[in-house]
């Protein structure tokens, strides 16, 4: 899928010490790879320009991670693509659990 660029020591290191190996990926290809799914995957939902007022990302507190938008609005998801804007603006894309 891509080209061969360079060498990172640390794959074992990385599956040893946090349980999943180690990726490098250039920005570009990793936002092509999410627009994508965000397409064709099953439960998505998208909120453009959505102010974000606070994340909890442990899975261990009850509801698991989650995301409460500046509307009090609260998402549960499994996962949480934020993106800070020049305008400071905050968008949540999660998958719905």
């Amino acid at each position: 899928m891509g080209v061969h660029v360079g060498y990172t020591h640390w794959g074992l290191h990385m599956t040893f010490d946090h349980g999943a190996l180690y990726h490098h990926i250039h920005r570009r290809d990793y936002q092509a790879m999410l627009h994508q799914l965000t397409h064709t995957a099953p439960g998505v939902q998208i909120h453009l320009g959505t102010p974000v007022r606070a994340v909890q990302p442990d899975p261990a507190v009850v509801g698991g991670p989650s995301v409460t938008l500046a509307s009090g609005e609260v998402l549960y998801t499994d996962l949480v693509v934020g993106v800070e804007r020049q305008e400071h603006v905050a968008e949540a894309r999660h998958r719905a659990q």
